[in-house]
């Protein structure tokens, strides 16, 4: 697999984690633990059916007692990349595996506003009486309208019947109270659209949510200059 399309895909995550990743504070019901399973597909796909298929299919998210794992695996599973979030620390713990080499990051609520910069401006508009059950689960309906030039709207599916508190604290959506069970992001002309297929009510390994031992904990201003490079790459 070729740089570019590496550098691609990783960026593409980045912004895909800032939709779904986090647990926060308000009081939701349903389980506790578990893990959720998203389709991805690609309403846009890409112009290359090779880079198409480097792209991934699948995204889990692991949740217990308000901490979640977040992974995606491209390239056939040759990258991985995951985040951890801790509601109680209010962290998150970057995860990237690629170019043979494991890097951590741990960053924390205060440099929220860093992470999130390159976000558009939208707003929200709660739509009712739309609602729709995926993957088994009463989901409220949701229009983001993206204000850029030119202007344009998608629609996100959230369940309040997961216990995951306040799960959108670290994104730019931390105003919709409940779990994103399908949404979309689009960077370089790419439409990824993420839908919850199954959501599996099992027990979680404490340890699944500890940075694991043999990745490299690196600094902000490494993090910085590997995000740095992923956006030249793409320009």
């Amino acid at each position: 697999m070729n740089s570019h399309l590496q550098f691609r895909i990783i960026s593409f995550f980045l912004l895909s984690f800032f939709l779904i990743g986090c647990s926060g504070n308000y009081e939701a019901t349903g389980p506790t633990e578990g893990i959720i399973t998203y389709d991805v597909s690609y309403p846009k796909p890409a112009a290359d059916p090779f880079d198409q298929k480097m792209m991934p299919s699948e995204m889990t998210v692991k949740f217990k007692d308000n901490k979640s794992l977040t992974t995606l695996l491209f390239g056939m599973g040759f990258v991985q990349m995951a985040y951890l979030s801790d509601n109680e620390k209010k962290t998150i713990t970057e995860l990237n595996k690629f170019m043979g080499k494991k890097r951590s990051f741990v960053t924390d609520q205060k440099n929220l506003p860093n992470l999130l910069k390159e976000v558009p401006p939208y707003t929200i508009e709660y739509i009712e009486n739309q609602n729709k059950i995926i993957a088994g689960y009463n989901c409220k309906k949701a229009l983001i309208h993206v204000q850029v030039e030119p202007p344009y709207d998608f629609s996100v599916f959230y369940t309040d019947e997961i216990q995951i508190k306040d799960p959108n604290w670290c994104t730019p959506f931390k105003n919709i109270k409940g779990v994103l069970m399908e949404y979309q992001v689009e960077q370089y002309n790419i439409i990824m659209r993420f839908k919850a297929k199954t959501v599996e009510l099992i027990d979680q390994e404490e340890g699944d949510f500890k940075m694991p031992a043999d990745f490299k904990l690196v600094s902000q201003q490494d993090m910085d200059e590997i995000h740095k490079m992923l956006k030249e790459m793409n320009e």
